[in-house]
């Protein structure tokens, strides 16, 4: 599998005194899922992401242009050129054990470079579903090499998902 997303992608938001660009990112994702049966399935994930968001000028304000002209700003301001354009990127990796289609087992690590924010943690989870209701909970572990960085507000956090599929609740399981 495959996938590709441009997000985000909108004015700009305004804060009190400040305003700044919606968060437009673009990712781009593989997994590789393998069944065992037809109930039982291990799924390996990667993900790639980087904001598409464009710098500030000297003195620290955002630049007036249209959020598509900032989207191709954001590769090509950068003062560190090519080197600061790959520690924008964002990498995520984990694995997924379904049992019997109804209970998963998660597993990932998200990384982030130390010089744009060094936010690092695993993420550890479960969810169940059935008859196209799904539940999912998730516990973020900080791996930051130091506090500070923006990282530590995550750690031991725990989330919580519902969800429910339309076309699953059609078919039995």
């Amino acid at each position: 599998m495959l996938g590709l997303a441009i997000t985000n992608i909108g004015g700009k938001l305004s804060y009190f005194y400040s305003s700044g660009f919606l968060p437009a990112n673009f990712g781009l994702g593989a997994a590789w899922r393998i069944p065992f049966n037809f109930s039982n399935s291990i799924t390996f994930a990667f993900d790639f992401n980087k904001l598409l968001v464009p710098s500030t000028d000297s003195t620290g304000k955002w630049r007036r242009i249209s959020p598509i002209a900032g989207i191709f700003d954001s590769f090509t301001t950068l003062p560190g050129g090519f080197k600061e354009q790959i520690q924008e990127i964002n990498i995520s990796a984990g694995v997924e054990y379904w049992f019997r289609n109804l209970i998963a087992l998660r597993a990932g690590y998200f990384y982030e470079d130390p010089n744009k924010g060094g936010r690092k943690y695993y993420t550890f989870g479960d969810g169940i579903r059935f008859k196209g209701l799904g539940l999912n909970i998730a516990y973020l572990l900080d791996d930051s090499a130091y506090y500070g960085t923006g990282g530590e507000g995550l750690d031991h956090t725990i989330h919580f998902t519902a969800a429910y599929h339309f076309a699953a609740s059609k078919t039995k399981i």
